[in-house]
């Protein structure tokens, strides 16, 4: 038993050893701080997942926001504008090529820095499929959904001259959506555009629209879409200094800057319709079909010919009326400066081949890319 003097001796120290009114002062301001920046933090985090880049209102451009919030792949743009200006220094190719245009862009400044009539319109012939895919991938939401070959999609091909791999004998197979996006960039395949466009928006009308909407946030105002496989039309038509400006933004796209930058042969199953079964042949094997990245290994493969960059990316073109057309990308393998070169060749019957073609690319690099 403690003395009513030790007992109040006891409670002294026990006071003491409690903390003060001070304390209790410094704990709650401290909560009550944690808890604001924690909000803010939120907030902060929820503009930049949301609000990706705007345009100066001064531009006339549309914001570049990412209107589908429930996109996979939301492209997330580095710069205001993606169309290149001409330096003060910037070479006239002119009779050096025998292509009718062409553009070589520095990615550092978004300079271009050597032109053909870069701002005159042209018919981008495939290389629309840049856009294409672009577009695609900003929207998609399932990249292992099974999308199936329906007679009007053959029909569609064989009535326009379409390229691909696809083909009659695709009726009724399913192929996933990732792997009819490569089928756009190593085959340029018609079939697969179609059920991409059909897929995003419903129907290759309104996914057209969708391109037009994009280049119109672009800036692009020389661009304009009529179908979504670069088919030849009158009225469906850009420039290079445009062309270039949707491969640049196109690279911004974590999705489509893989597919663009692939060069592995890659081996594409078939199903039965958008089942898991594998589509069978007559002989009970299934059905795959090889596609090969046409532009690195028919154009750039190995190739000793280009002294200062690797291209590392590329989407080629060809109508009779477009002629021959290529839009690439570019490293340097000493500065590791970036480039985009767009060059489109002379109508059918002009004697400008791909292998010409080619060669005139390999020039521009070689020339002026450091």
């Amino acid at each position: 038993m403690f003395t009513p003097k030790q007992y109040m001796e006891i409670k002294k120290q026990n006071r003491q050893r409690w903390p003060g009114k001070g304390y209790f002062i410094i704990l709650f301001t401290t909560i009550i701080l944690l808890v604001a920046f924690t909000a803010s933090l939120f907030v902060i985090l929820a503009v930049e997942d949301n609000d990706i880049g705007e345009v100066p209102e001064s531009t006339g451009k549309k914001p570049m926001t990412n209107t589908n919030k429930a996109a996979l792949y939301p492209t997330i743009p580095s710069r205001s504008s993606y169309l290149s200006t001409s330096a003060g220094n910037v070479a006239q190719i002119g009779d050096s090529i025998r292509s009718n245009n062409a553009i070589l862009v520095e990615l550092g400044g978004y300079t271009s820095i050597a032109e053909k009539s870069a701002d005159q319109k042209m018919y981008p012939a495939s290389m629309t499929k840049v856009m294409t895919l672009l577009v695609a991938c900003e929207n998609v939401t399932s990249l292992n959904k099974k999308l199936v070959v329906t007679q009007d999609d053959i029909d569609y091909k064989n009535e326009n001259g379409g390229s691909g791999l696809l083909v009659a004998s695709s009726l009724g197979d399913g192929f996933t959506v990732e792997d009819l996006l490569y089928m756009i960039s190593y085959k340029s395949d018609t079939i697969a555009c179609l059920m991409i466009a059909k897929e995003v928006a419903g129907s290759e009308a309104k996914f057209v629209k969708m391109m037009n909407d994009k280049a119109d946030q672009l800036g692009l105002t020389q661009t304009n879409f009529k179908n979504c496989t670069g088919l030849h039309h009158t009225e469906h038509v850009t420039t290079c200094r445009e062309m270039a400006a949707m491969m640049s933004y196109a690279l911004e796209n974590q999705l489509a800057k893989r597919i663009l930058l692939s060069t592995d042969t890659r081996k594409i199953p078939a199903y039965v319709g958008n089942s898991n079964d594998l589509s069978l042949n007559s002989n009970g094997q299934p059905v795959s079909y090889w596609a090969h990245c046409e532009w690195y290994s028919v154009r750039f493969n190995g190739s000793v010919e280009l002294n200062t960059v690797t291209v590392r990316a590329a989407k080629t073109g060809y109508t009779d009326e477009a002629g021959v057309c290529l839009v690439s990308y570019a490293v340097s393998k000493t500065t590791g400066k970036a480039y985009v070169n767009v060059i489109v060749g002379k109508p059918k019957g002009s004697g400008l081949s791909e292998s010409i073609s080619t060669q005139e690319v390999k020039y521009i690099y070689n020339t002026y890319a450091k």
